[in-house]
C-alpha cells in the first residue's frame, strides 16, 4: 500500500507540473 501511495503521489506531482507548463 505504501508503494502504491508513493506511486500515486509521484503521478499527481508530475501531473501538476505538466499542468503548470501547459
Amino acid at each position: 500500500m505504501a508503494f502504491r501511495n508513493a506511486a500515486v503521489s509521484s503521478f499527481m506531482n508530475l501531473y501538476n507540473s505538466s499542468s503548470k507548463v501547459l
